[in-house]
Formats: C-alpha cells, structure tokens, sequence
C-alpha cells in the first residue's frame, strides 16, 4: 500500500489501482478484494460463507442482548461493547455440536456446560473488571429471583470522587435467541446505600420476579451517584454484571 505525495488529489479507480482518503493522505492501492458472485458460489469460498453466516447470526444475538439492557449499558457508555458482546457470543456458537460450520448457533451453545464458564469471566467493560467498583462475591437463585450479596459493608466499594451514594439493582432478562421475540425485563427494588454510612457487614437480598422465557439472564447494576437535595445525579463510573443465567424447556410462571 503506497502513499501519493505531491499535487495530486484524486480519488476512485484508475488503470487498476485504487485511490482513497485515509487520514488526510491520498492512500494508493491496487484494485481487488472480494467477488461477490465467487462468494456466493466459488467451492473455494465456503469457509467465507461459514464465517460470514455465523457472524450475522451472532452480530443479530449481539444486539438482541444489548437492546434488552440499553437503559443500563446507555448510562455505563462502555468503549466498544458492542464487540464485547459480539464476541461472547461467537464464542458461545462454537460451543453448538449439533450443527454443521457455519450453522452453530447460540441459542443452542447456551445449553452446554462450557457457557456457564464463558459468561462468568465476560466482562462488559475490558478495562475495568466488575470487581475492582463491587468487591463481593453475590451469590442467586434464579428460579426463586434472589440475588444475595454476603457481608456486604459499604465502606468496602471503591471511592469515587464526588459520590455520596451507591445504587443497586438485580435485573432479570428473560430471552428467546431461537426466534427473538421480545425481550421480558423483571427487576428489584432499587436499593440506594450511603457511601458515608459505616453500618456493620450484613446480608443484602435483592429479589425480582422471574420472567417466562427459554432463557433468564440475571445481572447486576452498579451506579455512583451524587445526591444533592432530593435529586440524584449518575456517574458514569459504575459496572454491570451477568452474575448467572438458565436455561429453561417450559415456560415458568412469575413468582
């Protein structure tokens, strides 16, 4: 890939060499890249075919999944979560053995044991870890909707600058991957503790209804606030967390 330098701005095609913006440099290449037609029909691109089938099929899970939980991940603003997201569920497809490349599909990775495992390390923000804003370990009980965070003491979450209170909320995401309807949203009381407060350790219990669908995802919501009068305004310092999902082959009635 060659760069043009002198007078000359040009852009497009021309006796088989390509010409482009980049950067506000005229970046000059030859003509190629894919055949649409070969695509579809060359036996040499079938692996292209694969990887570009499955990717749509996750890219779609992908949006499925952020658009279940866009009020949340809206006030977080997390870098590239999208990818983040994508990424997962690739990861989840390949766990699929019941179809053939380039027909592995989430909705069914999502019943192996493996994808427990995956979704317990995903992390929504790559460069913050949950744990480092939320130092506990919570533990559910998604078919009974109770979230439990053991010892929980305020005075052991990270200090923001400005903060004055922390808000919690467990979130239940009811989905169906296979044919996406829409997505069943349950959620707990929102629970707003003072960072000043130095209350003994003790048990927090968050509960919410569970919502009727293939698949239940519980997270949990972390946001800084700052409280001046009645009014409480977010920091984008926060986190969000899948802390367990099931799978379910009825559907479940609310609690």
């Amino acid at each position: 890939m060659g760069k043009l330098r002198g007078i000359l701005q040009l852009t497009g095609q021309l006796d088989g060499l390509s010409f482009y913006l980049m950067n506000g440099k005229i970046i000059v290449r030859k003509t190629g890249g894919f055949d649409g037609k070969k695509i579809k029909q060359d036996a040499n691109y079938v692996r292209v075919r694969e990887n570009g089938s499955e990717f749509g099929h996750c890219a779609a899970a992908g949006r499925y999944f952020r658009r279940s939980l866009h009020p949340y991940l809206t006030t977080l603003k997390i870098r590239y979560v999208h990818n983040r997201v994508l990424c997962l569920f690739q990861a989840i497809s390949r766990l699929d053995l019941e179809h053939e490349r380039g027909q592995r599909r989430v909705f069914q990775g999502l019943q192996s044991v493996e994808a427990k495992q995956i979704i317990a390390g995903f992390e929504f923000d790559k460069d913050c870890a949950f744990r480092t804003i939320f130092p506990f370990t919570p533990s559910i009980h998604l078919d009974e909707g109770r979230l439990t965070i053991p010892n929980f003491e305020a005075s052991q979450l990270q200090k923001v600058p400005g903060a004055t209170h922390i808000q919690l909320r467990f979130i239940l995401i009811g989905l169906d991957f296979e044919h996406q309807r829409p997505f069943k949203q349950q959620c707990s009381t929102l629970v707003t503790v003072s960072l000043a407060t130095n209350t003994p350790a003790s048990d927090l219990v968050l509960q919410a209804n569970v919502p009727s669908a293939p698949f239940v995802f519980g997270l949990l919501h972390v946001a800084y606030v700052q409280r001046l009068g009645n009014m409480d305004y977010t920091f984008q310092t926060g986190g969000l967390k899948v802390v367990g999902y099931g799978t379910y082959d009825y559907p479940i009635q609310n609690l």
